[in-house]
């Protein structure tokens, strides 16, 4: 659901895919994470967002950990990257709590 809203742009359900305690990558405030975010999601005019060699490493019945390979394309921009996710589970919905990009 996160890949298909950032592709789909839809920053409001992208960004619904974060835990509320979730630990921006630049130490930033969630706001200013939130801000930069939105800019980057809805500036290009198409983005494709493709996760591939999926890995889930269940850590509790709350926790699990996602490596994969994104490949992103936008507007003069292609980039691909391995990706960590961590993710807690509220209620019945899976958010990402945590986000690394670079080695597993």
């Amino acid at each position: 659901a996160w890949a298909d809203a950032w592709a789909a742009q839809n920053v409001d359900r992208y960004l619904d895919s974060y835990a509320k305690d979730f630990k921006t990558p630049g130490g930033e405030t969630r706001k200013q994470w939130e801000a930069t975010r939105r800019d980057r999601v809805t500036r290009p005019a198409k983005i494709s967002v493709n996760l591939q060699n999926i890995a889930v490493k269940m850590e509790s019945q709350t926790s699990a950990k996602v490596t994969f390979r994104q490949i992103y394309k936008a507007t003069g921009l292609d980039a691909n990257s391995n990706k960590t996710l961590n993710l807690v589970k509220e209620g019945s919905r899976w958010l990402i709590k945590q986000e690394r990009v670079g080695k597993f």
